[in-house]
């Protein structure tokens, strides 16, 4: 089915790539490795991928997102796939290093996502970058006011309308679910504390830009404070 194409639903923030950048400085790479970009929407992750990756493959459900990608960043290192991520067209065992960021929560089934990530990221010394919105916060408790009254489930911290349903997922249920899959966490940090709290002042909507550029990124490694936040990203690693 062909959806209209939202070049805000197919998007990410520029604090979030700094997180990514930060959490692959840790992971030891080398000219082989092959880094697979789930759920890439518009190319966000893909400059900062450039910097570490000779071979990357970018995967998403829309055509239209993929293409804005390509013609975004015309990179011979990238190979742009069109493909659900319930059936990604890749062996198993098949790569080195894969990033999946604010993707699962508009997914059906999440557990099977993860699964099917599993299934291509190598069993050993195979790193995950995942990241979800944590709804572990003032911007939780209106979701679910939200959601239940509009018997929906596409309520973003925005207010905006979305095709796709965005779940309420918080930084517990991504955990669990990284080390159900029996992966090591290395690192956690949370993002955005102004969005999570602070959502209702106008400031926050005037200024958007320069909330996302400056989320107070410090705090998202204080041991309490990161899981409150709007975000929450995860560094994991197969035994």
């Amino acid at each position: 089915m062909n959806k209209q194409f939202y070049i805000h639903s197919h998007s990410s923030v520029p604090w979030q790539q700094k997180i990514i950048y930060d959490f692959l400085k840790l992971i030891p790479i080398n000219n082989g490795v092959r880094c697979l970009d789930a759920g890439s929407g518009i190319g966000n992750n893909l400059p900062i991928l450039l910097k570490f990756f000779q071979n990357i493959t970018a995967c998403d459900v829309s055509e239209q997102a993929l293409n804005y990608a390509r013609n975004k960043i015309n990179n011979l290192s990238i190979k742009f796939t069109k493909a659900d991520l319930n059936h990604i067209p890749f062996p198993d065992d098949y790569f080195d290093v894969i990033i999946c960021t604010e993707v699962l929560e508009h997914t059906n089934n999440f557990d099977k996502i993860m699964n099917e990530l599993m299934r291509v990221l190598k069993k050993d010394n195979g790193y995950l970058i995942v990241s979800t919105p944590n709804y572990f916060n003032l911007a939780g408790i209106f979701k679910l006011l939200i959601d239940k009254i509009s018997g929906k489930k596409n309520w973003n911290v925005w207010g905006t309308s979305q095709e796709s349903i965005e779940k309420m997922v918080t930084w517990h249920k991504l955990r669990k679910t990284v080390l159900k899959n029996d992966l090591e966490i290395l690192r956690e940090r949370g993002g955005d504390f102004l969005n999570s709290w602070l959502l209702f002042l106008p400031f926050i909507f005037r200024n958007f830009k320069c909330t996302d550029r400056h989320p107070f990124l410090k705090l998202g490694k204080i041991p309490f404070i990161k899981k409150i936040g709007m975000n929450y990203f995860i560094l994991a690693k197969t035994s």
